[in-house]
């Protein structure tokens, strides 16, 4: 079902937060976007930086796939095979068989020869086997992702959009606000599975945010991120601040957008929050550091004073508290090197960017560990960004922003 709405000024509707959804992203490991193009050491790089089915070129950029074609196929075969997609056929592991392949079998073995009665999740090997030419599924296992439909062609309207589909389990609400420029419509109206809300949006949609939520509509808030639209340019980021409760991915399209440099992917699970250190876990989401010590019932216990020695031993370090630390308030407000530093427990090495060595040595900041761990290019803190080289805070004149909510089927 699809839900197309106009726009029209309206009060905001008073609502709390826990912090203002500032900051920036580093990524985990060594996954990094320069300027067009998405660096990679291999074919799963590209799949953790959301760009699904893309391959690893041998100057280590992710590529999209030639339409019809095979892929990097395994040990020099022409379709790949038995060579890269580990596990016997049928069997759960059987490489990508019964996984949709994108442009013509990309990832299907030999059109799912290895894996065509059992299918499964990629094997060991298998996110590089190529597809025979034209197939279009690696195999009719009842265990692959289905394919990701395209999003249907908005017709002419002379504005933007935001649009909003939903893959997750759950039904959820979706409540667009903006304090300056009003509410968009339909507002907190209910997204089902497979469903999907276009907003039309003014040109100028300032300070807005995006709100998603469960159990109910204004229920239990999973996610909340800061998107604006000023004079045909959208504003956006991919940001995690106030805790993770979704996966998903952003995109900027048409006016010149282009889907590599302008789309935000957080390709996790809804089952991944269960892994959340233990008290941060609230519900079905996962707070941040920030969040849950901005909680006064939590601002006493020890894990909200969790730096508060790091901060004593650091010299260079302007004081403050911990909690001002995690959520980038207070003395660390303007102060991104040293903020940053003490959330990756690189105090003693502020200029430290080798983002291997981050969260290596306690105290840091647990929440940020555990989000880069699964969403790479997740904004976990504000000052994230610091010691980066990647653009964080997205723009470009899109005529739609779409937003995917569980986009890893």
């Amino acid at each position: 079902m699809r839900h197309v709405w106009n726009w029209f000024g309206e009060s905001r509707t008073p609502f709390v937060r826990a912090l203002s959804l500032l900051g920036s992203l580093t990524f985990g490991c060594s996954l990094l976007l320069h300027g067009e193009a998405a660096q990679c050491h291999a074919d799963r790089d590209c799949e953790q930086l959301g760009f699904a089915h893309w391959t690893c070129s041998p100057s280590q950029v992710c590529v999209e796939p030639a339409s019809g074609g095979s892929s990097s196929a395994g040990a020099g075969s022409p379709a790949g095979g038995a060579a890269v997609t580990g596990g016997a056929a049928g069997s759960p592991s059987a490489g990508q068989g019964g996984e949709a392949a994108q442009a013509g079998g990309l990832l299907g073995g030999t059109g799912g020869a290895a894996g065509a009665t059992g299918g499964g999740g990629p094997g060991a090997g298998g996110m590089s086997g190529g597809g025979t030419a034209g197939s279009t599924l690696g195999g009719a296992g009842a265990a692959g992702a289905a394919p990701v439909p395209d999003w249907t062609p908005l017709g002419p309207s002379g504005g933007a959009s935001i649009r909003v589909r939903s893959f997750c389990k759950q039904p959820l609400w979706v409540h667009a606000v903006s304090a300056q420029s009003g509410t968009l419509m339909p507002d907190d109206s209910e997204l089902k599975t497979n469903d999907d809300i276009d907003f039309a949006t003014p040109d100028d949609w300032l300070g807005g945010d995006v709100q998603i939520f469960g159990t109910a509509a204004r229920g239990e808030l999973l996610h909340d991120f800061a998107v604006s639209r000023s004079q045909t340019v959208m504003y956006y980021s991919l940001q995690y601040t106030a805790g993770f409760g979704l996966p998903l991915e952003i995109a900027g399209y048409g006016g010149g957008c282009s889907p590599v440099t302008h789309k935000r992917v957080c390709a996790a699970h809804e089952s991944d929050v269960a892994s959340c250190p233990a008290q941060l876990k609230d519900g079905s989401r996962c707070l941040s550091a920030a969040a849950y010590c901005s909680f006064q019932a939590n601002l006493a216990s020890s894990y909200c004073h969790a730096l508060d020695g790091a901060i004593a031993g650091c010299s260079a370090c302007p004081g403050g508290s911990t909690l001002d630390v995690y959520a980038g308030s207070g003395n660390y407000l303007n102060e991104a090197r040293l903020g940053a530093a003490l959330n990756r427990g690189t105090s003693t090495q502020p200029d430290e960017t080798n983002s291997a060595l981050f969260y290596q040595k306690a105290p840091y900041n647990t929440y940020a560990r555990w989000l880069h761990g699964f969403c790479p290019a997740a904004i976990a803190f504000p000052h994230d960004e610091y010691g980066t080289t990647a653009d964080l805070y997205v723009s470009c004149k899109a005529s739609e922003l779409r937003i995917t909510l569980c986009p890893a089927r």
